[in-house]
């Protein structure tokens, strides 16, 4: 094996591409134990249509969906919040990635990964002290069903007039299947109350974050 030694390695003239490595290469090494592989700043790093691994992706998955008008929700029943879903629109808003879809609160995934869900409902009441829940539910089989994922009770006060509370749950969910694996939203009532919903902002709403392979 022979050594080359030298400072700067350049084109021809009247040549823009400079190839290492050709028919008999299978590995180009750059650099030994403790030196620095340096990437100037302006340079462009274009893996397009490359096999890489050993590098995290950052987050490839982002998306907001919203209800987008109030909702009545019956007393003493488990309710699939299944109607008035919408994916954020406001002007700042922006996705990452292929985005979730839903159809009748059944959302499917994008992409494979490990999400990060999270669910706000916005709740509210005139009439006496009651409690509801709000839950996540997963489901491996296409919505068959369902497994709860994350659920918190809540309680709406009676302090006159129309009362209001919110509340939030999280979960992580790993999806393994973009065909089988899906996710709804529900909530309960010891009574009847309303879910606020709005399609200029977030109010009862759910975000998802993809953070990584599953």
């Amino acid at each position: 094996m022979s050594k080359l030694e030298t400072n700067t390695i350049d084109t021809v003239s009247g040549t823009s591409t400079l190839q290492v490595g050709s028919t008999n290469t299978t590995t180009i090494t750059l650099g030994v134990s403790g030196d620095t592989v340096d990437v100037p700043s302006g340079v462009t790093f274009d893996v397009t249509g490359a096999t890489v691994t050993g590098l995290t992706a950052g987050i490839t998955q982002a998306d907001v969906w919203r209800i987008n008008a109030d909702q009545s929700i019956s007393a003493t029943t488990h309710t699939t919040l299944a109607s008035n879903w919408e994916r954020a629109d406001d002007a700042t808003f922006a996705y990452i990635g292929g985005g979730m879809s839903q159809s009748s609160g059944k959302f499917t995934f994008p992409a494979t990964g490990i999400y990060y869900i999270t669910f706000t409902l916005y709740a509210f009441d005139t009439g006496s002290i009651h409690y509801y829940a709000t839950k996540i539910m997963g489901s491996t089989d296409d919505g068959s069903s369902y497994d709860q994922l994350a659920s918190a009770d809540n309680t709406i006060a009676n302090v006159g007039g129309t009362n209001y509370n919110t509340s939030t749950v999280s979960c992580f969910f790993d999806c393994n299947n973009t065909s089988s694996d899906k996710v709804a939203f529900r909530t309960y009532g010891s009574e009847a109350f309303g879910l606020h919903g709005d399609n200029n902002s977030n109010t009862s709403y759910a975000t998802f974050i993809r953070l990584g392979d599953t």
